[in-house]
């Protein structure tokens, strides 16, 4: 046997046994497809998300971003309020999720967009107090293909006098490509 497969063997074993043996206060878990340690992601499996609190929008807001440090697919794009936000056809918030490459320039939108992506009440939908508000991705697959260094940005645009959103949190959800 080589001294490569020994001492992978070797670390194997003492990965394993520190596992086995880890007192409950340092492995705290399997969760949704990763090994928590020590607070740590030491295993990560497919599906991950990112959470950033935005705080409240009372304003059109453009700046949200996320950069991407690896290849990755989208899997989901949401927002999460602390108020309610009744549909209206005057007095809405629309969203736009877009792929700005790696320079800044994109312009690939990652959702449907009109007024499916609003809260108006003619195609729109509300925003309920304390529930995840899924936004429905392209049908274009290969959109919502992500490539390390690229940044995704989140715009939120008011119209008239719509209702403030009170401490919204975005997420994405995507996978490891």
């Amino acid at each position: 046997m080589g001294i490569n497969k020994r001492l992978s063997t070797f670390f194997a074993s003492i990965m394993l046994l520190f596992f086995l043996t880890a007192p409950a206060h340092s492995l705290e878990g399997y969760i949704r497809g990763n090994l928590i340690v020590n607070g740590k992601t030491i295993f990560t499996g497919q599906n991950q998300k990112v959470e950033k609190p935005v705080g409240t929008v009372t304003a059109t807001l453009t700046g949200i971003q996320f950069a991407a440090h690896k290849d990755i697919t989208i899997t989901g794009l949401e927002i999460v309020s602390v108020v309610d936000i009744t549909p209206d056809d005057t007095n809405y918030w629309s969203f736009d999720w877009v792929n700005r490459g790696d320079d800044g320039a994109g312009s690939t939108s990652l959702i449907v967009g009109g007024d499916a992506a609003t809260t108006k009440a003619t195609g729109g939908s509300a925003i309920d107090i304390y529930e995840v508000r899924s936004f429905a991705l392209t049908a274009t697959t290969a959109d919502l293909n992500i490539d390390e260094g690229e940044v995704i940005s989140f715009t939120i645009t008011k119209a008239a006098s719509a209702a403030d959103l009170t401490e919204i949190s975005v997420i994405v959800k995507y996978t490891e490509r």
